[in-house]
């Protein structure tokens, strides 16, 4: 089958987070599959970055198109490239309001071509951030009343959550022409282990360590967490947090709280490669996503399949990866108190978070990356068959 695959960002740039990681993972698989994939991404950069570059990514064609203004990724460099292509059997979109996704899937539509959508949670995801300006609220809301053809018009729309089918069907799309589809990740990179490298550098944690990957952004719930591991500190003195991740916006007042609550303790690790990330979950203890907003939760399946007990809020897909009591605990988000509670209790019961990482690995293996590419297998033969339509 050939496929056209739009997305704002793509590998190896994976600072954007669980999206971008799942995207590569499983299209490297469909073309394991045979499929013929080509990508349209950009990059947003300097006056250096180079108006197109192609090259092949284990065996798929990506065309890295030089774009404008991170958020909107506006390139009349992909709209070159996309009147270039030649038809192909399906078109894919990856994340909504945005120019690639946008503009692939207008062109898709005018040409009678079947169209799958993934939204990953762009929906209704600023719902839940914190003091989102009304200007741009009133943007999204212009934007979905005269472009919401990706999302609305889409031939199947890609849910990897109940919680985002949910918003599919809210935003407008029939049951009927969605499919729940879960990320998955590569599970023997991501398993249980001793960590090798990053404990033996002397900067990683040690005992008692608890740890955040993802981006430094506001959703993330990352004040909840300070004040939490503030509390979780005095019970369980000498415990170790580390963050792990892109700063958007969020690093410089993170480290001015962590300096005035004279916390000690606190690691900013930054963004890592990809390769690293196995290693650093396996040098901690318990893993926690605070966030306001999560449509999966890559990084702490990441972290269930290196059998790491989890520590999460209940919001958005976190209840479909979380079983509480089982492999992990859901808290209620904004509540620092619930989350200190359930990390202290980790720390100090540790046959207790032995035996619930014991369980993460278990349930992560229900979200490899074969059965990912093919249930999208499968949702691509009834896009392109007319079975959704």
């Amino acid at each position: 089958m050939k496929i056209l695959f739009a997305t704002p960002f793509f590998y190896p740039d994976l600072r954007y987070g669980g999206s971008a990681t799942a995207a590569y993972n499983v299209l490297k698989e469909l073309s394991r599959h045979g499929h013929n994939i080509t990508v349209l991404t950009t990059v947003v950069g300097g006056t250096a970055t180079p108006p197109t570059v192609t090259r092949e990514v284990d065996g798929i064609k990506v065309h890295y198109l030089k774009g404008y203004f991170e958020g909107a990724f506006l390139s009349q460099y992909l709209l070159r490239s996309l009147l270039e292509q030649s038809r192909p059997d399906l078109v894919h979109v990856n994340n909504y309001r945005n120019f690639p996704s946008d503009i692939v899937s207008l062109w898709a539509h005018k040409k009678s071509i079947p169209t799958v959508v993934s939204a990953n949670g762009c929906i209704y995801a600023y719902r839940y951030m914190p003091s989102f300006p009304w200007t741009k609220r009133l943007l999204y809301q212009l934007h979905d009343t005269f472009v919401s053809t990706p999302v609305r018009k889409t031939t199947i729309a890609l849910a990897v959550s109940h919680a985002e089918a949910k918003h599919y069907e809210e935003f407008g799309v029939p049951s009927g022409r969605i499919r729940i589809v879960p990320n998955g990740i590569d599970l023997d990179r991501f398993s249980p282990g001793t960590s090798k490298s990053y404990l033996t550098s002397g900067s990683g944690p040690a005992s008692d360590s608890i740890g955040y990957v993802g981006r430094l952004d506001p959703i993330k719930g990352l004040l909840t967490l300070l004040k939490a591991f503030e509390t979780v500190s005095l019970k369980t003195p000498g415990c170790k947090l580390t963050l792990v991740g892109p700063d958007f916006g969020m690093k410089r007042t993170l480290m001015s709280i962590v300096d005035r609550r004279k916390l000690s303790g606190v690691t900013f690790l930054g963004p890592v490669s990809y390769d690293r990330l196995p290693d650093i979950y396996r040098a901690l203890d318990v893993v926690v996503t605070p966030s306001l907003f999560e449509i999966f939760g890559m990084s702490t399946l990441e972290a269930m399949a290196c059998g790491k007990p989890v520590v999460s809020t209940r919001v958005g897909g976190m209840s479909d990866l979380v079983q509480e009591g089982y492999n992990g605990y859901l808290v209620r988000s904004e509540d620092d108190d619930a989350l200190a509670n359930r990390v202290n209790y980790l720390l100090q019961h540790k046959d207790s978070a032995r035996r619930l990482g014991e369980n993460a690995r278990k349930k992560a293996l229900e979200y490899s990356i074969v059965r990912t590419a093919e249930l999208t297998e499968k949702a691509y033969l009834e896009c392109v068959s007319g079975v959704a339509r």
